[in-house]
């Protein structure tokens, strides 16, 4: 018994040390695997980008431009726009809406929406500003629109004239007043002559917007308030002329109509 113990005991003692293969032994093509298929990601990647940035399939090449008389001006814009940077020209990473607001400043347009249509084309609908009257300022003449905005050079238009006389220098695209002094002005322009019965030579716009003066074909002026009723002025301006004339001040200097309960004349 004694033997049998002494021969087991020598038998484990020089068993032999058994090595147990790793992962990539058992496996030996995985790696191989993983390194094709890092390889085909990187290519199909590397081939986007080249499809993308650098092959001028999707490099913006048409610029459509609907509503406006002068297309070539919005197109002019356009180009510039696109032209700034590379991913301006790409038409996956293109900002409609920044073209959008730079054409609105550059162009003094009343509407503007800017489309893309794949591969490579934008498309510009633009809603173009109406004049309504002429702003005079600095010695130059511009078109304003009922928003108030300047929308370009006068073309010597047939429209009512205003005179800055601050001589506030100004430009395309910007606001020289309100939509509520220009409906005022217009208004007043519409109906003075039909009110009052004379012809007025022009409309001064003084230190502020609401200080608004009409000079008469004849040798007055008047002073008025653009935040009341244009119509309600109009009409008290004639019943100050009448009290004038029968009072025999028969050469009038300005009438002053800005104060709520009185008004004074020259």
């Amino acid at each position: 018994m004694k033997r049998v113990e002494k021969l087991r005991q020598n038998r484990q003692k020089t068993k032999a040390t058994v090595h147990e293969r790793t992962k990539e032994e058992r496996e030996p093509q995985s790696s191989l695997k993983k390194g094709f298929f890092l390889f085909v990601i990187f290519v199909l990647f590397s081939g986007l980008v080249y499809l993308l940035f650098f092959s001028g399939a999707f490099t913006i090449k048409d610029i459509k431009i609907e509503g406006y008389s002068n297309p070539e001006t919005i197109e002019k814009i356009a180009r510039g726009y696109k032209e700034r940077g590379i991913l301006n020209d790409n038409i996956f990473f293109f900002q409609g809406g920044e073209l959008e607001k730079v054409i609105k400043e550059d162009s003094g347009v009343r509407s503007v929406v800017v489309k893309k249509r794949y591969p490579a084309t934008i498309e510009i609908v633009v809603e173009e500003a109406t004049p309504v009257l002429i702003w005079n300022t600095a010695g130059e003449s511009f078109l304003v629109d009922e928003r108030g905005y300047v929308i370009g050079d006068n073309k010597e238009e047939n429209l009512p004239e205003v005179y800055d006389s601050l001589n506030i220098e100004t430009g395309l695209g910007e606001r020289v007043a309100s939509p509520t002094i220009i409906k005022y002005i217009l208004d007043v322009s519409a109906n003075f002559e039909t009110i009052v019965g004379q012809k007025f030579e022009k409309i001064i716009i003084y230190d502020i917007l609401s200080d608004i003066r009409i000079k008469s074909d004849s040798t007055w002026t008047v002073y008025l308030d653009s935040s009341r009723d244009p119509t309600s002025e109009l009409e008290n301006l004639v019943r100050v002329l009448n009290e004038a004339k029968e009072e025999g001040d028969t050469s009038l200097t300005y009438i002053d109509m800005r104060l709520p309960d009185k008004v004074f004349y020259k």
